[in-house]
């Protein structure tokens, strides 16, 4: 079965789900970790994201990303390839470190009348700002890790 067709737009926030490749780790330690912010880093800035959240685990990670120019799926494909590459290179290997796909769920910014569809919440969620901000989280593509 293909994968479902991914929403990309300019403005958009996404909230991005990866996980390691059979579920394996991602990062083995402290170096891993600065290895991948630093891979990350350099992705935020290439692609010109703004990167609300992120939390980096063991075996997966997660991302809340804006992308004012609309090149979700590109970046994605730029933090996991070349994080993957420098890893391998490092410690010796082959092969993923992610799954070739990830979850990637379209948050949007909510106008005061706007109606939710079914499968959608409506939260109202901090921003790093201090700010408060209605969202519609798409729930029904939530998959657990």
């Amino acid at each position: 079965m293909a994968r479902p067709l991914r929403i990309e737009f300019a403005g958009a926030l996404y909230q991005v789900t990866s996980r390691g490749d059979g579920r394996e780790a991602i990062v083995l330690g402290e170096e891993d970790r600065r290895l991948f912010l630093g891979v990350m880093s350099e992705v935020v800035q290439d692609f010109n994201w703004a990167l609300h959240a992120y939390c980096l685990m063991g075996n997966h990670y997660h991302l809340l990303a804006e992308t004012p120019d609309s090149n979700l799926s590109r970046g994605m494909r730029q933090l996991n390839g070349v994080y993957t590459q420098r890893f391998n290179r490092q410690h010796g290997r082959v092969g993923h470190r992610t799954c070739p796909t990830c979850t990637i769920t379209p948050t949007l910014p909510l106008s005061g009348n706007a109606a939710l569809l079914p499968g959608y919440d409506l939260r109202t969620e901090n921003t790093l700002d201090g700010s408060q901000v209605d969202t519609v989280l798409a729930v029904s593509l939530q998959v657990p890790l």
